[in-house]
Formats: structure tokens, C-alpha cells, sequence
């Protein structure tokens, strides 16, 4: 257990920016927080709906830069990671300690879908209480109003739903990412375009539509250019404005229902074998 808390660690040891964004952000996120406080006083005699509505798309907002820079932050961290050792030869370092190569590739994915986000998750809960507290010290009545039309235990329990559904969502697209990784020999971001770029191609020259294109476009997190948001709230960009337990509820049943989720997963552990192998060979050219 202490060799894979060691490996989580190196994993942060080497990408920094795994730290300092969250610092950025929690900044970001709590003067924004204040400044949607502030405003709110401008629409208190509003009937509550409109304020209830309006509070929450603007707080909603505000975390969401946040999530969806987070979701990058992932994605570039799974580009680079097995490249970078390459590229820089630390590999050769790594490979004399007693860590085989699945042990390595699963380390980093457990890295950008489990860690990252758990670090995302604290920062958002962190800068949320710190939003409370410095409103409370200035004695300002937007503290309450905060209190009223959020409930923060609610949205921490969405923000944690929404988070696990976005990367099981995504996985295919991040083993991906991992994929062309370890295997692009220079510039791993052109290999990421340019396969899917030709796959989409070639089906459309087909006889029969399989629809390839569609299907990658719709492991973009928050269903972006395809339908995600639509069917499923969790795979929308209004997810982070659900505070109600029973849509929460449903709406976890409704994409742990959907076949596309487990076959996006089959195609995951599929790629994430081929990274495997491929970090094998790679090592032993």
C-alpha cells in the first residue's frame, strides 16, 4: 500500500502545475463566490424564485470554470505523463526501481481520474467555506443569503456525483490521451487529433454510418457538441446547479444505466492494455 501512495506521490512531484492550479482557482472561485454575494443584493425584492434561479446559474457558473478547467488539467496531465519520461529519460530511473509497467500506467490514470478531482472536490469545498467566512467577518447579510438559496452539503454531494460521473463519462477520451502518449514518438497532442481526425473520415466513405465521429464527440466532458446534456443532467453543463437529493439520485441511476457508459468503459480497458504493452516495448526499443 505505502509503494502506491509513494508512486501517487512522485506523479505529484513531477507535474507541479497538479498544485498550483488549485491555488489559482481557489482564488478565483472565492472572489467570484463574493461578488455574486454582492449582487444578490441588488434582486432581493425579486420574488424568491428569481432569486433562487438566478443565484444559483451564477454560482453555478462560477464553479464550473473551475470543473471544466480541472477536466483539462487532466487531460493534459494524461498526454504528457508517459511521453515526458521518455522524452527526458527519466524512464531509464524509474525502470531500475521494482514497479512494473501496469503497476505505472494505472498509478497515473488512478492519478487524473480519482486524485485530480479529489483535489478539485477540496478546493471548491475549501474556497466555498472560506467564501462564508469572510463574509461573516465583514458582517455582511450575504452570508445568509449564501445559506438560504444554497445548500452547500447538497452541492458538495452533487459536485461529488457529478465529478465521478464526468470521468467514468470520459474515460474512453482519457485512455485515449494516455494511449497516444506513450506511443507518439514526438508531439503526442497532433497524434490525439489527427487518428480521430482520419477515423471520422473513413466513416463517412463507408456505405453504412457508423457514426464514429458522433460517438468520440460525445466523450467530451459535459456532452459538449453532441447531446449529453439533454437526456442525462449529470452529463451537462447544468449538472453543477443540481441541489435537489432526488434528481441527483435519478440522475446517477439514469447514466449508470446507459450501455454506451459500460462500452465506453470495455474500450477503455482495451486501451489502457494497448498503453501497457506499448510502455513495454517502448522501453525495451
Amino acid at each position: 500500500m505505502n509503494r502506491y501512495v509513494t508512486l501517487i506521490k512522485r506523479e505529484l512531484w513531477e507535474h507541479t502545475s497538479l498544485f498550483r492550479l488549485p491555488a489559482i482557482f481557489y482564488l478565483i472561485v472565492v472572489l467570484g463566490n463574493l461578488i455574486v454575494g454582492n449582487l444578490f443584493q441588488y434582486v432581493e425584492y425579486a420574488p424568491n424564485n428569481i432569486q433562487q434561479g438566478m443565484f444559483r446559474g451564477a454560482f453555478g457558473t462560477v464553479n464550473s470554470v473551475a470543473f471544466i478547467a480541472f477536466v483539462f488539467l487532466a487531460a493534459f496531465y494524461l498526454l504528457d505523463c508517459l511521453y515526458t519520461e521518455r522524452k527526458d529519460r527519466s524512464i531509464l530511473f524509474w525502470r531500475s526501481l521494482p514497479v512494473s509497467d501496469t503497476e505505472t500506467v494505472l498509478i497515473k490514470l488512478f492519478t487524473a481520474v480519482v486524485v485530480i478531482p479529489a483535489i478539485l472536490w477540496l478546493t471548491l469545498i475549501s474556497a466555498h467555506i472560506t467564501t462564508l467566512i469572510l463574509q461573516s467577518v465583514l458582517d455582511t447579510s450575504e452570508a445568509n443569503n449564501f445559506l438560504g438559496v444554497i445548500s452547500l452539503g447538497s452541492y458538495w454531494l452533487n459536485l461529488a456525483a457529478v465529478l465521478l460521473i464526468t470521468m467514468l463519462w470520459s474515460l474512453p477520451l482519457l485512455s485515449w490521451l494516455m494511449f497516444c502518449s506513450s506511443w507518439s514518438s514526438r508531439t503526442p497532442l497532433l497524434t490525439v487529433i489527427a487518428i480521430p481526425i482520419v477515423v471520422a473520415l473513413v466513416d463517412v466513405l463507408l456505405p453504412f454510418d457508423l457514426n464514429l465521429g458522433s460517438h468520440m464527440l460525445s466523450r467530451l466532458p459535459f456532452g459538449f457538441g453532441n447531446q449529453g446534456g439533454a437526456s442525462d443532467p449529470l452529463l451537462g453543463i447544468n449538472a453543477l446547479t443540481i441541489a435537489h437529493s432526488s434528481v441527483l439520485s435519478s440522475s446517477i441511476v439514469a447514466v449508470l444505466s446507459r450501455l454506451d457508459l459500460w462500452l465506453g468503459l470495455l474500450v477503455s480497458a482495451v486501451l489502457i492494455t494497448l498503453t501497457i504493452q506499448v510502455r513495454r516495448w517502448r522501453d525495451a526499443s
